[in-house]
């Protein structure tokens, strides 16, 4: 099943360092945005998400904070795909 994390911790522990999203490989064409609370993007992964965000931008750490996300599920066999989106917390 899919699972998105509604928060993540990025600060160096080995705990919660990255947005790991489980549940994506049903949908291998999958587009994920992050955006700021004034709608700027600051992740666009067009390739399936593969690698787990880090909450960098430009490899600069975010600030703790709300962010809001876009999940395009695509690419799935059964014809299921469909856009979720919601908020997501970095707690630093």
């Amino acid at each position: 099943p899919l699972k998105v994390p509604n928060a993540f911790t990025p600060n160096g522990d080995g705990l919660n360092d990255v947005w790991l999203i489980t549940g994506l490989s049903k949908y291998p064409g999958t587009k994920v945005k992050v955006f700021n609370r004034w709608g700027s993007e600051i992740l666009v992964d067009n390739n399936g998400y593969r690698v787990a965000w880090d909450g960098t931008s430009n490899g600069v750490p975010l600030p703790s904070g709300t962010y809001y996300y876009i999940l395009e599920l695509k690419g799935s066999a059964d014809s299921t795909d469909k856009t979720i989106s919601g908020a997501l917390t970095i707690i630093r």
